[in-house]
């Protein structure tokens, strides 16, 4: 992040590498020529690890030094030369001690490495369930294009639009966006459910089964306009598939399952990826998911992610939360292995909730291969981030302690730049500015600022 007085850079280190770390003064009134004349400046380190470079157990408090500071006249700036030998966070202090004096603190810091395999990849936060003015339920004056922007201002790097039963949605706000050419991206997805009936229109119109709730992020085309067009198709099938499973089930629960199952398999069918969406949601003092069709998707484990952190803001939104979480604990633990999961806000009031929950991916850049390359790996991390709260996070260790570290230090500056280009957008929208105004704002920002942060 920015200081007042500071600029620090890079913050992220990849281990056993040599790099340098440079700390430039930002005023003239804070000027390190002047420090250096009047007293000497140092730079002390320790590792969140609680070992000093000799092996040795720090005391608490203690720190070491962190090298030989050399002084560069031309900009102002203090570097040092810096290789990691482990991986994690490391705090500095920079000290000024004057002349006969005693030493004072000038600027407290923080900085990151990382072991080669996570260093290469970058973080992008987005949230991948997120609904219009095209859902009936959603807010008449929140259009696809508005969304798209004013998700880019909450400060997300891309987004999922998900109406209820309808992928044309987000292929606008997806073509709004692409016609920038900057980092920030729509991509194709929707909410995916059972229906009961062939429907005149699938627009505004939410007739389906309950139960069942998938996200297509990214499929090449709309699962549920599919199953209202070939109608018939899909009933035959669905028939199939319930008389295979067992019949000491009931009939309604098994037309659920097969639906489940149906409906995971066309995504996958239509390359997108899959996601479970809330499972643990309850509405009208119920569970809008009957427990053994929960318990069936899991065990098919078709899905290719589940959504831990989903709708909501309320208590028994927060209960719903934690339960799902604990449940994806439980079954991951069971299974020896971390189920991949998301968080999202399913926003149905962008301003009110966009960012207030969002899925932090690894991945080697933000297009849909390398992010859905990266939630199918169990490279997410899913996360809640209210405001007066401090953020909750989910998933990996490595990635989370990694995350928490990003949203303490980058983010704040991320969230800056963002707020820049969704403003931009949100101005051509008003009429404000033209295309080439937004493209000038928002060209390569996100690159540009990964350039800074990570070392070369």
């Amino acid at each position: 992040m920015s200081f007042e007085y500071f600029r620090v850079f890079p913050r992220v280190f990849e281990v056993g590498r040599s790099a340098e770390l440079r700390l430039r003064a930002l005023y003239e009134q804070r000027s390190f020529g002047e420090y250096i004349k009047s007293g000497r400046l140092y730079l002390e380190v320790i590792s969140d690890g609680g070992i000093l470079s000799s092996g040795r157990v720090a005391k608490w408090g203690e720190y070491e030094s962190a090298g030989e500071l050399k002084y560069n006249a031309e900009d102002d700036s203090v570097s040092v030369d810096v290789c990691f030998s482990g991986e994690g966070e490391y705090t500095y202090r920079l000290m000024y001690e004057p002349t006969g004096g005693r030493p004072q603190m000038i600027l407290k810091f923080a900085v990151y490495a990382l072991e080669t395999d996570l260093f290469a990849l970058r973080p992008y936060r987005g949230d991948l369930h997120v609904h219009t003015s095209y859902s009936e339920c959603g807010r008449r004056d929140e259009d696809p294009k508005f969304v798209a922007a004013w998700s880019c201002h909450a400060g997300l790097d891309f987004i999922v639009i998900t109406d209820h039963q309808q992928m044309e949605p987000s292929l606008i706000a997806r073509d709004f966006i692409n016609q920038f050419g900057i980092d920030y991206q729509v991509f194709p997805g929707e909410e995916v459910h059972q229906l009961a009936e062939k429907q005149p229109t699938l627009v505004c119109k939410n007739r389906f089964l309950p139960p069942n709730h998938f996200v297509n992020f990214g499929g090449s085309q709309g699962v549920a306009k599919y199953m209202n067009d070939h109608f018939e198709e899909f009933q035959d099938e669905l028939r199939q598939r319930v008389e295979a499973l067992p019949a000491s089930v009931s009939e309604d629960l098994r037309i659920l399952q097969a639906g489940a199952d149906w409906m995971i398999d066309k995504i996958h069918e239509f390359g997108g990826l899959a996601i479970f969406a809330h499972p643990f949601w309850h509405s009208e003092s119920r569970t809008n998911l009957p427990k053994p069709l929960r318990e069936y998707i899991l065990k098919q484990g078709k899905y290719d992610a589940m959504e831990v952190v989903g709708i909501g803001d309320g208590k028994q939104s927060r209960e719903d939360i934690q339960v799902c979480v604990n449940w994806w604990m439980t079954e991951s633990i069971a299974r020896g292995k971390m189920i991949p999961l998301v968080g999202n806000t399913d926003s149905h009031a962008c301003r009110e909730q966009m960012n207030r929950r969002a899925t932090i991916v690894f991945a080697k850049d933000g297009s849909f291969e390398s992010l859905a390359s990266g939630i199918k790996s169990g490279r997410s991390v899913a996360g809640t981030f209210n405001p007066g709260e401090g953020p909750v996070l989910y998933g990996d260790y490595r990635l989370v302690e990694f995350s928490y570290f990003l949203t303490r230090e980058f983010y704040p500056e991320h969230d800056a730049v963002m707020a820049l280009v969704g403003s931009a957008l949100m101005d051509y929208l008003r009429g404000g500015c033209d295309a080439d105004a937004v493209k000038a704002v928002g060209a390569n920002r996100l690159g540009r600022l990964f350039a800074e942060y990570w070392a070369k």
